[in-house]
Order: structure tokens, then C-alpha cells, then sequence
């Protein structure tokens, strides 16, 4: 299964904790968000790629996956922040 995760947004409603790291690796019980996230569903299904949408201080969300996930990984690069959907 190909996985897709948006980890595009600058989290500002969790500001100051986003000022120097994306909401995408804050902690939870001592492991980025992310991680979190792709260890659960790996749990209940087989992940053959993950599809992550980034922006905001990408590098560090790269460096949180390479940490929690050894399969195929794909960074897309928003771009221009748009949000979720049109507005």
C-alpha cells in the first residue's frame, strides 16, 4: 500500500513549540509525531511506500522518517502553502 501523509503545515496554532521544528517531529512520550503515526499503521497494514507532502523545514521531517521508517519514502515539496484545501 502506498501511504500518503501531509506534514506541509507550519503548525502556527502550536507556536512556540514550531518555531525551531516542524509540528510533523514535535514528541510525543519521547518520538516525533510522525513516527508515531507511521508505526501505527504499519502496524495494521503492509506500507510498501510512503508519500510524504512537506514544506515547512522539510530536512527535519526527512530526518525524523529516517529514523522510524526503512521502506521507500518520497518527499513531495508543496511549494507555496496553500493549506488542505481551497478556501
Amino acid at each position: 500500500m502506498k501511504l500518503v501523509l501531509l506534514a506541509a503545515g507550519k503548525g502556527i496554532r502550536l507556536q512556540p513549540l514550531t518555531d525551531t521544528r516542524p509540528k510533523p517531529v514535535l514528541p510525543i512520550l519521547g518520538e516525533p509525531m510522525i513516527c508515531r503515526h507511521v508505526r501505527e499503521l504499519a502496524q495494521r497494514v503492509s506500507i510498501e511506500e510512503l508519500v510524504v507532502v512537506v514544506s515547512y523545514m522539510k530536512e527535519n521531517v526527512q530526518e525524523a522518517l529516517n529514523t522510524c521508517f526503512t521502506g521507500k519514502v518520497t518527499l513531495v515539496d508543496q511549494g507555496r502553502e496553500m493549506g488542505t484545501a481551497t478556501r
